[in-house]
């Protein structure tokens, strides 16, 4: 995918917050030389120092909520893995963007990862880090729906639209969730209890509901007239979600284990 988190990179951010947690990952040193930019750069046949060879390129990442990413750090990163990148010239923040996030958040790291990643990819393209709502509720529950689609409608009515526009955050599909609901309503459980507790559980469900994501879709559209490539990145995952079980212990969450396995929603 080039200019977006490839499944390694996926990989790798888990193992970094394994190691920030002093958990145990099971990787070693070794496993990681496999995940920097020049090996994953050779993996899909790029060379390492390719860059842009049209001044005019415009490439864009987004994300709410603590969503941004250190210039200076940045730097630090490019210098020992991305031999040939002018971050200080060609790595910005969106100049209709609304925060350079909050170091510290989840989305911070989401932000640094994505810069560092489709900077690296795309070397020396002028790279745009946007950040347009910066509400709690868009970081981990359904206000991320809403400052998607008001950001993707805001964005194709720009004079200037960016070449690629790469999207790293998300969670399971308005459908998945309603699914899930469904069947908990079935057993017992109240459809209010359900949505409430699935927004107690981080980036698990992120959208309104199916009008809201067919909304989006529309707009996603929109800006693929205007000649913009969207890529959404899909990971070894898809979500944090999939990464682990609900670890309550209640009833509720019991089941609704069940039910993603029952439906292969991914939970595991």
């Amino acid at each position: 995918r080039g200019v977006n988190e490839s499944h390694a990179d996926r990989r790798h951010r888990r193992h970094r917050r394994h190691r920030d947690g002093n958990q145990t990952s099971g990787l070693d040193s070794k496993d990681l030389e496999s995940y920097d930019v020049s090996a994953q750069k050779r993996a899909y046949g790029i060379p390492v120092g390719l860059g842009a060879g049209n001044g005019s390129v415009l490439q864009m990442v987004w994300g709410p909520g603590t969503f941004g990413y250190d210039p200076d750090e940045l730097e630090e990163f490019a210098e020992s893995n991305c031999p040939g990148l002018d971050s200080r010239r060609y790595v910005m923040f969106d100049p209709e963007g609304i925060s350079h996030g909050v170091e510290g958040g989840d989305n911070f790291g989401e932000g640094s990862l994505d810069a560092r990643m489709i900077s690296c990819f795309g070397l020396n393209i002028t790279t745009y880090i946007s950040n347009t709502n910066t509400s709690q509720s868009t970081e981990e529950g359904q206000g991320f729906g809403l400052a998607m689609l008001d950001f993707l409608t805001s964005l194709s009515s720009r004079e200037t639209v960016p070449h690629v526009l790469s999207l790293s955050l998300g969670s399971l599909s308005a459908a998945s969730c309603r699914l899930l609901c469904s069947q908990a309503v079935e057993t017992g459980f109240t459809r209010e209890e359900c949505e409430r507790y699935l927004q107690t559980q981080r980036q698990v469900c992120m959208f309104l509901s199916e009008n809201q994501v067919g909304r989006i879709n529309t707009a996603l559209q929109i800006l693929g007239i205007r000649g913009v490539s969207v890529f959404g990145s899909s990971g070894d995952g898809g979500s944090h979600f999939s990464f682990q079980p609900f670890q309550e212990t209640s009833e509720l969450a019991i089941e609704l284990n069940r039910i993603s396995c029952t439906y292969q929603i991914p939970v595991f």
